[in-house]
């Protein structure tokens, strides 16, 4: 087995593990309770984007993946991690999804006009904020985000050197989704929260550019 492969099975098993013991309770997380606009009836542990970005940060960091992605992930869920829990201004949250907007879209600028960037940079926060409508629906953010990266895994197989990282940087994303997956099955029993679907949303549109 390659050390590729190892990476992979321990992205989605590390987020499997997160994600149990967040519902066991053995990890503290903020809990969504219902209302009239909810899917479900009784209150649900909101947690599990520690899981998903927790095991995305392992793997990313393990396959040599580029310090400025992981430190816009870091930033992303910890602002989003705070709104979870406390209610982040809105302010604040733009400011951060900016910060991270920045990161991802820098290394292009010398390779493109500013108009280029411009664009880049506001579809970077545009997709951080429009993947978070999903994270309430059971299972169709972890599902759109699993079937999104793996589909650009193949698609850079398909068209990269073999050597290339980028298809194996999309798998562990997806992986990190799966290992969340089948706690957020209907009924959901757990949700990622801000701090899952902000983070995913920023990784889908990072890999796509």
């Amino acid at each position: 087995m390659s050390f590729e492969w190892v990476v992979a099975a321990v992205t989605v098993i590390g987020s499997m593990l997160l994600c149990f013991a967040i519902r066991q309770g053995r990890i503290g997380s903020p809990v969504s309770l219902p209302s009239e606009r909810s899917l479900h009836q009784a209150p649900i542990p909101r947690g599990g984007g520690l899981g998903i970005a927790a095991a995305l940060v392992f793997g990313w960091v393990a396959l040599g993946g580029p310090w400025a992605i992981v430190v816009a992930v870091a930033a992303v869920w910890a602002i989003s991690a705070w709104d979870d829990w406390f209610g982040a201004p809105p302010a604040a949250r733009l400011a951060v999804h900016a910060f991270a907007a920045a990161l991802v879209v820098a290394p292009w600028a010398p390779q493109t006009g500013p108009i280029v960037v411009f664009f880049l940079f506001f579809a970077v926060i545009w997709s951080i904020n429009l993947f978070n409508f999903m994270d309430g629906a059971d299972g169709i953010a972890a599902t759109s985000a699993l079937v999104a990266t793996v589909a650009l895994s193949a698609l850079a197989r398909l068209h990269l050197p073999e050597s290339a990282p980028l298809p194996w940087y999309c798998l562990v994303v997806g992986l990190a989704a799966l290992g969340f997956l089948p706690f957020n099955l209907p009924p959901a029993r757990l949700f990622m929260g801000d701090g899952g679907s902000t983070v995913l949303g920023l990784m889908l549109v990072t890999l796509s550019v």
